[in-house]
């Protein structure tokens, strides 16, 4: 939407204006209480947290395949299918990597029936974003499914048997222009272990469906934005890993960050810099971590990343929650354990089954999706320990 259409949608009456779909904002729950539809990932967190004894892999190989064809022209996403898709999946590609530290994704798009990787799997979320916005501009054509798959198929099925293979599709066609058979490329897929993300922005596709299903993947159609948003950052956690899976330990080196005198050549870009993380095996300089070294193989990695990937093990144990009114005696405290805020302002509240300390709906939200520790068990946990060194 350029500046003169903005001036006219707001010389415009209310009942002239775009459609503002704010009463999805909101859902009822099984009590009849209106709740905001942020917490509907409560309810996810609360289903995965439920899922006890299950193994999960640390090491994930992503591709997110980006439908560029005509369709995603379509104005029924405001302002079009596109913006909304390229700004949801820069939101996703910083969500992955801060959630999966040793992962590594990479980028292709489909336009013309052709398909194109336009990043190699990476653990670098700035250069996938720039190049996705750089492509994001050049918009043409049919969506090739069959193409994507094969695209991706060829770098994935290189992949050690302990990293996880998974392709992401971003699907906002009816059609797709395919060369071949695609059900023998998905019978490919699905001997490679690869397994297929779809999320729809159109309506249903049997293709899609059949993909997915086949795979051991999901398939999902968005009703709006917000949902959309929703059903991509779902895919940020690790998935549960096949029983079939083997367990096997992993050759790792942990490169220390050095600045020189004169600048040298990095392997990944050959330019010359200063600073760089050298391979403890054979000393090439490489500029990002996690990565696999270009010279011996050897794969890259820091201590934070190993310690940030822990917490899909051991997650916070699920808060209970106390919906207003709050009986008097049911919370221990009138203030929010973390940030100190009262709890009397008609808000839920949220007891630790384990420390029984009580925090809002904020700081739950925070501890749960980005701290990842509870702050009560660990005061109490240190406090122990203090007192056992005093005693």
């Amino acid at each position: 939407m350029d500046i003169d259409e903005d001036d006219n949608e707001k010389k415009r009456y209310d009942w002239e204006k775009s459609v503002e779909r704010t009463w999805e904002n909101v859902v009822e729950d099984e009590n009849g209480t209106l709740r905001s539809i942020t917490e509907r990932k409560k309810k996810k967190r609360n289903s995965e947290a439920s899922k006890k004894n299950v193994r999960r892999g640390m090491t994930r190989h992503l591709y997110i395949v980006m439908d560029l064809s005509k369709s995603m022209l379509e104005k029924d996403m405001k302002p079009s299918r596109l913006t909304v898709a390229v700004q949801t999946v820069e939101a996703f590609i910083l969500d992955y990597f801060d959630q999966n530290p040793l992962s590594q994704l990479g980028v292709i798009v489909s336009r013309g029936a052709v398909a194109e990787k336009i990043t190699e799997l990476s653990g670098n979320p700035n250069k996938h974003i720039q190049t996705l916005k750089a492509h994001s501009n050049n918009v043409e054509g049919e969506m090739s499914l069959q193409n994507s798959l094969e695209v991706a198929k060829s770098s994935l099925c290189y992949i050690p048997k302990y990293g996880s293979r998974e392709v992401l599709i971003i699907f906002g066609s009816l059609t797709t222009c395919d060369p071949g058979d695609i059900f023998e490329t998905i019978d490919s897929l699905k001997k490679e272990g690869i397994r297929v993300y779809v999320i729809g922005l159109a309506a249903e596709v049997y293709v899609c469906r059949a993909v997915a299903e086949r795979t051991g993947g999901t398939y999902f159609v968005a009703l709006h934005e917000p949902h959309f948003r929703e059903l991509i950052l779902n895919h940020s956690p690790p998935p549960i890993s096949e029983k079939k899976m083997d367990a096997s330990l992993i050759r790792m080196g942990f490169p220390q960050r050095k600045t020189l005198d004169t600048p040298s050549l990095c392997v990944c870009h050959q330019a010359p810099k200063y600073w760089g993380y050298f391979c403890p095996q054979c000393l090439s300089k490489c500029c990002e971590l996690p990565t696999d070294c270009q010279v011996c193989g050897l794969t890259l990695i820091s201590s934070p990343h190993i310690a940030r990937s822990y917490h899909h093990l051991f997650p916070v144990s699920t808060y209970n929650e106390v919906a207003p009114p709050i009986p008097s005696g049911v919370i221990s405290s009138d203030h929010c354990y973390s940030c100190q805020a009262k709890l009397s302002g008609g808000g839920c509240v949220y007891t630790c089954p384990k420390c029984k300390a009580d925090f809002c709906s904020e700081c739950d939200d925070y501890i749960h999706d980005s701290l990842h520790n509870c702050p009560g068990c660990e005061m109490s946990g240190r406090t122990q320990k203090e007192n056992k060194n005093l005693g």
